[in-house]
């Protein structure tokens, strides 16, 4: 039985960004992340955002980071793109929503995590059907501790 309870979005987003906050490992040489840059660009843009993110993607890549860094930062992004959608006014939210639910199927065809890719999935559909403040309080977008 679910014992999730919904809240609305912006307060679930400020909940992940804090948790992956938390969380985040000390920035490995040159694949540092700034959130609010990534906010940024998903919000001007569904292109932006994807830019943004694949070339933050393409970085993580190259410098051969250990599986849990990699995941942190995935969860990092996807933070950053979930607080796009949420800071959003309702009707930019919705003209974005398809192109940020994009960016975030991205982030979990990038992670080995299963549990981190089916959140990912599951948020991202959730962006895209405009259902995102439904989302039960226990949805993150952090990683499993393997």
């Amino acid at each position: 039985m679910n014992s999730f309870s919904p809240i609305p979005a912006p307060a679930f987003a400020f909940a992940a960004l804090a948790h992956v906050a938390l969380s985040q490992p000390a920035p490995a040489q040159g694949v540092a992340i700034d959130p609010g840059a990534v906010t940024a660009a998903c919000a001007s843009s569904g292109s932006s955002c994807r830019a943004i993110v694949d070339g933050h993607l393409a970085r993580l890549a190259a410098a051969g980071l250990a599986p849990a860094d990699l995941r942190s930062r995935i969860a990092l992004l996807a933070t950053a793109v979930l607080q796009a959608v949420t800071s959003a006014p309702p009707s930019r939210a919705a003209d974005l929503a398809d192109a940020l639910a994009s960016v975030l199927v991205r982030l979990a065809d990038a992670t080995d995590d299963p549990a981190q890719e089916t959140t990912l999935r599951q948020v991202a559909g959730a962006v895209a059907n405009g259902t995102f403040d439904t989302l039960p309080v226990g949805v993150a977008v952090a990683a499993s501790p393997r």
